[in-house]
């Protein structure tokens, strides 16, 4: 009875909302179909829901069925899983029999075509034979080698031994040395070096290209390097390099005489001005003194006095006959030590020259270690490439220095020998003139 006046009341609303109810007995009557009509409804709502679980049913016993089927396929896969591993094991191990020292075989023979594989990677033959590489990478990664890949690998050893025992002429495409790429006929001495109307070249293995190297060694090798590329016949000289192209390699890291001076800085520029201005010194000084030489030679077989040092002495020896002997000989010494200065030009000079070019290669020196600590400090010392500037400006100006202070002190002391000659051959004339003198009065 609770429910039904629940039921009622939860009614009322909507019943109120569908029409008036006027009446206890039209409420009941409204009541009654309305309970009547959800009773179908949930009828219906449980018709539907049976079926669904039937069908749900079904699906549940086919994927249950389809699950033990596929349970069994994969219990019977795993048999022939095991079957098959246990027969490919029995299969390797026989094989592993029946092979014997064949694997060794061809495992010396990948070994051996993997070594000469990186020979050729770098070789100049490669350059004249780029198809050697292909055929041994294709030899070194087969698993297992026929009869003919190892009889390839046979040729390709002999076929290198043969272009590495002999001088060939081909055409190339090079890289030349302003960055462009060309056709050239190329010479190649074995393996060792490679050179192209007169210009030597270096092996790229990574681009398998020749390169026309940036610094070119003496001419004497490039002349010969091209007579052989026109006749190998008759050119029987080869200029080969043992290092197989390191040596070539390392004449680009190599400073020539401008980046040496460069390397230098200002005090090496300096030291080499200096050297300027000594030999200028040394070259006047030479022909001053050789035109002295000559003019008092030519003065000793003429007795008439001209305007050399030697004439000079003779004028004064004339126009001072008439004083005494010891007279005559303070005029003569006088014009010998006018003479003395003009002979001796120069040669303080070279000597502070001489002097202040190693004392300007010490600065050097000493500036380039500060520069080296410097970097140092700030950079610490794992890089070489960091400190070799201020070690290259020590070393520089250290051997600037020196190269311009030795041959200066040596043409300072040849020039002083030979004014001292020249001097020491004044002084004789002035003896024999005073001699002259003294035996015309005693007559």
């Amino acid at each position: 009875m609770r429910f039904f006046y629940a039921a009622v009341l939860l009614l009322i609303p909507s019943l109120l909302l569908a029409e008036e109810i006027s009446s206890f007995e039209q409420l009941l009557t409204h009541v009654k179909q309305g309970y009547a009509s959800e009773q179908r409804i949930n009828q219906q709502l449980l018709q539907h829901a049976n079926k669904d679980l039937q069908q749900w049913q079904q699906l549940v016993k086919q994927t249950e069925v389809k699950l033990k089927q596929a349970e069994n396929q994969a219990k019977n896969l795993r048999q022939q899983y095991d079957l098959n591993s246990s027969k490919l094991k029995q299969q390797a191990a026989e094989l592993k029999n029946q092979l014997g020292d064949l694997e060794n075989i061809y495992s010396n023979s990948r070994q051996a075509a993997n070594h000469l594989h990186s020979i050729l990677k770098s070789s100049l033959v490669s350059a004249e034979h780029p198809q050697l590489l292909p055929s041994l990478a294709a030899i070194s990664n087969k698993a297992l080698l026929t009869d003919r890949d190892l009889a390839n690998l046979w040729h390709l050893y002999l076929e290198e031994m043969a272009a590495t025992a002999k001088i060939s002429t081909f055409d190339a495409s090079l890289v030349n040395s302003s960055g462009q790429e060309e056709l050239r006929k190329v010479v190649r001495i074995g393996p060792f070096s490679a050179a192209s109307d007169g210009s030597f070249l270096k092996y790229l293995p990574g681009a398998g290209t020749l390169v026309e190297l940036s610094r070119q060694p003496a001419a004497t090798f490039r002349d010969a390097a091209e007579a052989l590329q026109n006749d190998a016949d008759l050119n029987p000289l080869s200029p080969i390099d043992p290092s197989r192209g390191k040596m070539l390699e390392s004449l680009t890291q190599q400073a020539d005489i401008q980046e040496r001076v460069d390397q230098g800085g200002i005090i090496g520029k300096l030291i080499l001005l200096l050297g300027v201005i000594g030999l200028l010194i040394v070259s006047e000084r030479l022909l001053a003194l050789l035109r002295f030489k000559i003019q008092i030679k030519r003065q000793q077989n003429n007795p008439v006095p001209g305007s050399n040092p030697l004439g000079q002495l003779m004028r004064t020896h004339q126009e001072n006959q008439h004083l005494s002997s010891e007279q005559l000989q303070l005029k003569l010494d006088e014009c010998l030590f006018s003479f003395a200065p003009r002979s001796r030009r120069g040669l303080t000079s070279l000597n502070i020259i001489a002097t202040v070019t190693p004392l300007l290669g010490l600065l050097g020196t000493v500036t380039g270690m500060i520069d080296t600590f410097q970097s140092i400090t700030l950079f610490g010392n794992g890089d070489p490439k960091i400190m070799s500037g201020g070690i290259s400006q020590a070393l520089v100006t250290t051997e600037l220095g020196l190269a311009v202070s030795i041959p200066i002190i040596l043409l300072h002391s040849h020039l002083s020998s030979r004014s001292n000659s020249l001097l020491h051959l004044l002084q004789k004339q002035v003896v024999d003139l005073i001699a002259r003198q003294d035996s015309t009065k005693h007559a």
